[in-house]
């Protein structure tokens, strides 16, 4: 992954033409941002991973994975 930033429930990410959100209802729960940024100066092909986690009966579960990255 070499995610080097992260951040709570707000999506991280570098340039692109696409849309960065989450899916209808997947942001009720809370997630992680997990974001790559692009090795080279132009600030393209970076990605980013979004974690989804809930809390049920006291623990913590996975509940989804979304990835983003950049498009033209």
């Amino acid at each position: 992954l070499r995610a080097t930033e992260m951040r709570c429930n707000d999506i991280l990410a570098g340039p692109t033409a696409g849309f960065v959100q989450l899916p209808e209802g997947y942001d009720a729960l809370n997630y992680y941002s997990l974001y790559r940024p692009a090795a080279d100066e132009s600030g393209f092909d970076w990605g980013t991973w979004v974690v989804g986690v809930e809390r049920w009966n006291g623990r913590y579960y996975l509940s989804y994975l979304v990835h983003f990255e950049w498009e033209i």
